[in-house]
């Protein structure tokens, strides 16, 4: 009887390629009930892009964990946060878009009748549900060319995208043109403070990548300056939060933070709702 007592607990565990998910519940979910198989499916194949060799690093923030979850959310908050940092390479990866769009379009038209369109039908506003709060999305980006690019398998073909996997409800996965990975983690420590866990690496290279702890500290550098740019407006936020404070009033555009937190609360049920 004492022996059993000294063994380890055990939890639920589900690896998806390099990651590694652990279940703390007594009566853990299936992680197919949070996640899509899509989604398992694409963080699959981009883990398995991830280079042996990583970089971490946790950060105390003055605010609450759901800000930093609302914030990756909100699209808008790119032009108006990041303006000089990030914004103009996802400004100058459209523009590329669209040339090549423009171009495409001035190639001579296939021969034969064009298929025909399926009938159109009503939108319906689908429910929020758990497995839609986490999803896989990607965009242009101006990816800038480093000669180390060759020496590695990047995600995706290192197409110029950023790569954004949303995994609810605190962890923000990115990839900017498969080439880099960085791993969110909004760990909540109380009300007004948490801790902002970062891990960074690159695509697996083909050998040896000379200089890959100077690598990947560069990039480092790079993201915990974007980062220190949301970490600014979100303990000014919450700095001015109090039980006075106005309400506020989301627009349509918000949707997706309205749904998270409808779900969130589900989650916790009456009693966490107090």
């Amino acid at each position: 009887a004492e022996r059993a007592r000294l063994c380890l607990r055990r939890y639920a565990v589900a690896v998806v390629g390099q990651l590694v998910f652990v279940n703390l519940a007594e009566e853990p979910m299936p992680i197919g009930q949070q996640f899509s198989a899509d989604l398992l499916a694409a963080l699959e194949e981009a883990s398995s892009c991830f280079a042996d060799q990583s970089v971490h690093v946790s950060l105390p923030v003055a605010y609450n964990w759901k800000l930093n979850a609302e914030n990756v959310l909100d699209d808008n908050h790119i032009p108006y946060i990041h303006p000089r940092s990030f914004q103009p390479l996802l400004r100058e990866g459209e523009a590329a878009a669209r040339e090549a769009q423009a171009a495409a379009a001035e190639m001579p038209a296939p021969v034969g009748p064009a298929p025909a369109a399926p009938p159109a039908s009503p939108a319906a506003a689908p429910a929020a549900t758990l497995l839609g709060q986490s999803r896989h999305s990607s965009g242009p980006m101006r990816i800038e060319p480093w000669p180390w690019h060759g020496s590695v398998q990047p995600y995706a073909g290192g197409a110029n995208l950023f790569h954004t996997f949303t995994l609810f409800p605190n962890v923000n996965f990115i990839s900017p043109g498969g080439y880099s990975f960085v791993v969110q983690q909004f760990e909540p420590l109380s009300p007004g403070r948490s801790e902002l866990r970062m891990t960074l690496t690159l695509a697996r290279p083909h050998g040896r990548l000379p200089g890959l702890p100077a690598l990947l500290r560069t990039y480092l550098k790079g993201e915990a300056r974007v980062v220190n740019e949301d970490i600014a407006y979100l303990e000014a936020l919450q700095s001015h939060l109090h039980p006075g404070a106005p309400r506020a009033h989301q627009g349509r555009y918000e949707t997706r933070l309205r749904e998270a937190a409808d779900v969130y609360l589900d989650l916790l049920g009456p009693e966490g709702r107090l």
